[in-house]
């Protein structure tokens, strides 16, 4: 047994053969612990770690831990900080308090291993202790203290992916869950489920579902294009679950975002370029312009219009239609140079409700092989007037012409079209970014009020999951001199 109340920042066993047959007790100190050990093979074995006050951690994480218990003692750290080995065997865990205010002050009652006695064994506190001893302080819980049998559900995540989007046709798609028990009971196993459907149920450590070595690789393949809600189960051997979830996009093959060089609208005879695209019957039209070069009829299975509905929700019979004339800007928008009404495109009746996307179809034979394309929106009459989200607009998602090209031109067509204008995907996104270009560049993003939030010297698979939700600007300078601009949303 040690000498009592040792208030060092570290005490235990450093670079020791194996901490074998020892008694930690009444210790005070920041780590009452055994660490270093030079011979992995001599782990800590038949030692206790008793009634100590640690303000960091207690126990031991070398390797072969064996027969070590670990009990009555009280942390500042969370039930992290009872180390039972990297692994360990047959380690008892029990009663220590952790997350305590103070020194012999309150914590959390950790049960661990006698989660489920209904009050504190007498031989825990030693009342027959020889004499010699009986000035050794007892940290930890008192003698009336009575455990109540609770079950605090695991804790885990997400270890694999690391991203939330792949492309269509990915050849796997590897899983891995961490689950922890914060008792130190135990884990009884990990149930994956995708879009409501059982996966699977791994019972042991790790926790992976379609690893590309095993046979099992398939369970995670053949999703089609879309969000896909992959909910994993971790379940401790009392019964008590957690569920964590992620979403991954599988994103459509072929398919470009292109973001429009100039949209406004014209309220009369006046000219509008901010965060509103409005469109009333009578009164209001929508213009938009996108760079279409390199992009012909034959090469476009579908041309779609995304518009998100921004401040004010509307209802009626919207249409889309072909813009004739070409000399408008959004910052010189007038009726003499506005796009005339040209051929429709298709129309969408209904309540048009606030931050919701709708989608036109656009006639790919729109493309004739001009270099801009442009579309008006129109109100019919009897309609209420609604107002969609511009490329300015901070708070919702941008006009989107989404276009997917036909298989066997992708590689052809994409090349011409990402040097001309930014594809990226997906928009929205809640973790990773990439941007369809060719070439280096450096990434800058700016929030609503300007200022600059980050910057990346890599434009794929950008990491913004530590971004706040919101719109952000973005802007890419290439090294050969262009310069991309844009926006991105992050959920």
């Amino acid at each position: 047994a040690l000498p009592p109340y040792n208030d060092y920042a570290d005490y235990g066993q450093h670079n020791s053969k194996g901490c074998h047959n020892n008694l930690f007790e009444g210790n005070y100190g920041s780590e009452i612990y055994d660490d270093a050990n030079p011979l992995k093979s001599w782990g800590t074995r038949y030692t206790m770690w008793f009634r100590n006050h640690a303000t960091s951690k207690v126990g031991s994480e070398n390797e072969f831990v064996e027969n070590m218990n670990i009990i009555g003692n009280e942390l500042k750290t969370g039930s992290s900080g009872i180390k039972t080995g990297a692994p360990g065997k047959f380690t008892y865990t029990g009663l220590n308090i952790v997350n305590i205010d103070k020194e012999g002050g309150v914590g959390t009652l950790v049960a661990g291993n006698m989660a489920k006695t209904a009050s504190i064994p007498a031989s825990l506190f030693l009342k027959d202790r020889p004499s010699y001893v009986a000035r050794w302080p007892l940290y930890g819980p008192s003698a009336t203290t009575v455990v109540t049998p609770t079950n605090e559900p695991p804790t885990g995540e997400f270890l694999a992916p690391t991203f939330s989007t792949i492309e269509e046709g990915y050849t796997e798609l590897y899983v891995n869950v961490d689950a922890q028990d914060p008792e130190l009971q135990g884990i009884a196993g990990v149930t994956l489920y995708i879009d409501g459907v059982l996966i699977r149920k791994e019972a042991g450590a790790p926790y992976e579902f379609g690893k590309p070595t095993l046979s099992t690789k398939i369970e995670t393949l053949n999703l089609p294009a879309g969000n896909h809600l992959f909910e994993a189960i971790l379940e401790d051997i009392n019964g008590a679950k957690t569920t964590i979830s992620k979403t991954i996009t599988v994103i459509e093959k072929g398919v470009s975002y292109l973001s429009p060089i100039h949209d406004a609208y014209l309220q009369t005879t006046t000219g509008f370029n901010n965060e509103d695209l409005r469109v009333e019957a009578g009164n209001r039209v929508t213009y938009l312009k996108f760079d279409v070069t390199g992009l012909n009829a034959t090469d476009v299975e579908l041309l779609e219009l995304e518009l998100t509905v921004g401040s004010d929700e509307g209802l009626g019979t919207v249409s889309a239609y072909l813009g004739n004339g070409n000399t408008w800007t959004e910052s010189a928008l007038t009726t003499s140079n506005a796009s005339t009404k040209g051929t429709f495109a298709s129309s969408i009746t209904g309540a048009f409700e606030l931050e919701k996307t709708y989608k036109f179809n656009i006639p790919v034979s729109f493309l004739t092989g001009a270099n801009q394309l442009n579309l008006l929106l129109e109100m019919s009459a009897g309609g209420n007037d609604v107002s969609f989200a511009s490329k300015e607009n901070a708070e919702n998602d941008p006009p989107i012409l989404k276009v997917k090209l036909k298989p066997g031109v992708v590689a052809s067509v994409n090349k011409e079209l990402e040097n001309i204008t930014l594809s990226f995907y997906p928009n929205p996104t809640q973790s990773i970014v990439s941007f369809d270009i060719d070439g280096q560049g450096t990434l800058y993003l700016f929030n609503k009020m300007g200022v600059e939030v980050m910057k990346s010297n890599s434009l794929l698979n950008v990491n913004i999951s530590g971004l706040e939700t919101g719109t952000y600007i973005y802007q890419i300078k290439m090294n050969d001199g262009e310069v991309y601009n844009g926006k991105i949303k992050k959920n």
